[in-house]
């Protein structure tokens, strides 16, 4: 019974030092969750190899409390580390898990990123293989009327750049100065190309204050001839974008980032005269502006 009891007290003062280590150190930090996310962890995967690579030696209510997870779901956790040689666990130990060393399991990890990126390629191609001649060409793309929704994601980026880029005589946006910034900063070298082929880009915007000047991209962009600034009070609409008269995206956030969305792209002649009507109507008696 003396013995039991010893045994016992033992395991008490060990796991009160183990709780002690886990609410008094930085036993890790969100960079190094991060970056074994990226080698193909979920944050719960790494933040339980990171507790027993800090404790040496863990139980799964220690990782339980130091992950914050419910102790039903350490085991699952437990399993798939267990599975890609991060951890292992002994049998019929007080204290049975331990990691992995830390340079052998980053090296694991990095081996089966290369293996999974190589299975990717090979999968692209075979994709490439059996659908590339189902893809429509843009020479022979339909030319009816079209509406796209442009949800919150790279999607919307994707589609202004490759407007711009398509753009053959002109250009005509309006957004909120906020917009204004984040798009000239975004959209630099597309702008700058489209310059460099002589189309023309009209731009209506809000009154920037003296500071906005100073910003070196804009700089480069507006010495061009063909670039014209209008500036005018209360923009309403995050951006209006009209492409070669004949396609428009619309984004009525006016939100500074791009992605902030959503947004709609057309070709439906009818949309475009409204827009052209609202462009053309928020350049009266626009003034010259010498930056």
């Amino acid at each position: 019974m003396l013995v039991r009891r010893k045994v016992s007290y033992n395991c008490e003062i060990y796991f009160n030092k183990q709780v002690t280590i886990l609410n008094n150190e930085e036993h890790m930090s969100e960079d190094n969750v991060a970056t074994l996310r990226k080698l193909g962890l979920s944050s719960v995967e790494a933040k339980t190899y990171l507790i027993v690579l800090k404790l040496q030696t863990s139980t799964p209510t220690l990782i339980a409390k130091g992950a914050n997870i419910a102790r039903t779901d350490v085991y699952r956790v437990l399993s798939k580390l267990e599975g890609l040689g991060l951890i292992e666990r002994a049998i019929g130990k007080t204290n049975p898990i331990k990691a992995t060393p830390l340079k052998k399991a980053l090296k694991y990890l990095v081996d089966q990123k290369k293996r999974e990126n190589i299975e990717a390629k090979q999968g692209i191609q075979n994709i490439i293989k059996d659908y590339m001649k189902y893809e429509k060409t843009p020479e022979v793309a339909t030319d009816k009327p079209e509406f796209i929704f442009l949800p919150k994601n790279e999607l919307y980026i994707r589609k202004i750049s490759y407007e711009i880029d398509n753009s053959k005589k002109s250009i005509k946006f309006i957004f909120s100065l906020k917009k204004h910034a984040h798009i000239i900063n975004e959209f630099e070298n597309n702008l700058l190309r489209a310059l460099k082929r002589n189309v023309k880009i009209k731009i209506v915007t809000e009154t920037p204050s003296v500071d906005y000047y100073q910003s070196e991209i804009l700089k480069k962009i507006e010495k061009h001839n063909s670039y014209v600034v209008t500036y005018r009070k209360n923009i309403r609409i995050g951006l209006l974008a009209i492409f070669d008269e004949n396609r428009v995206i619309i984004d009525t956030s006016k939100e500074e980032d791009s992605k902030k969305g959503p947004a709609l792209w057309s070709n439906n002649q009818n949309i475009i005269e409204i827009a052209q009507f609202y462009f053309d109507n928020r350049q009266i008696d626009q003034k010259t502006v010498t930056l």
